[in-house]
């Protein structure tokens, strides 16, 4: 059993306001396929799947038409660090999927992460370009949470790639371990987009 850690980070342009966020995914690489290989087949895996049902589908459902996805970046952490596989994007690709202005630049939907191991350390996603629509006197509306849960449930599922499983983890950079996320929810309380300490 050959345990690895991978990051996926996904960079977007909200009307101006640039923005990334960072995933983790535990891979069981028992046929010790190479690390370049395996971000690729991250990277591919992305927009795979009939219509809206995609992972990166799912994400741009959340998403202002006043913002992108621009840039994606795939590699391996543990046990050790390895090569990475970058995909830079055009703006008329993968633009926010709701055609409503942006709220605000700095608004973001909060995603919080939960393992069954654990579960008190929790994780987070600010998701940028959040769609006027989604927010009326700082309150979620229905549409917010159809789409936000929507992304939930497609990112906990993991993606099968040729190399195995990649299920979502929260990443734990102490140990260079993760833990398997069993669920997440949309924090009733906006999140903000601005520069922080440490990566989330």
């Amino acid at each position: 059993m050959a345990l690895e850690i991978y990051e996926l980070r996904v960079s977007f342009n909200a009307s101006g306001q640039h923005a990334q966020n960072v995933f983790h995914y535990k891979l069981d690489n028992t046929g010790e396929v190479d690390d370049f290989v395996v971000a690729g087949q991250l990277l591919t895996a992305l927009p795979q799947g009939a219509g809206a049902t995609s992972w990166l589908s799912k994400l741009r459902s959340c998403m202002s038409n006043d913002g992108y996805v621009s840039y994606f970046s795939a590699r391996k952490l543990s046990p050790t660090g390895g090569n990475s596989a970058n995909l830079q994007i055009e703006p008329s690709q993968y633009p926010g999927l709701v055609s409503a202005d942006i709220h605000t630049q700095q608004t973001c939907g909060c995603i919080i992460w939960a393992s069954a191991l654990k579960p008190e350390n929790t994780g987070r996603t600010f998701l940028p370009a959040v769609p006027k629509t989604f927010l009326e006197s700082s309150r979620w509306q229905p549409a917010a949470y159809t789409a936000y849960d929507a992304f939930v449930e497609k990112h906990v599922t993991g993606f099968s790639i040729l190399s195995g499983v990649l299920l979502p983890c929260i990443y734990d950079r102490t140990l260079l371990s993760g833990r398997n996320i069993a669920h997440g929810y949309l924090s009733p309380k906006p999140g903000t987009l601005r520069k922080r300490e440490k990566p989330l």
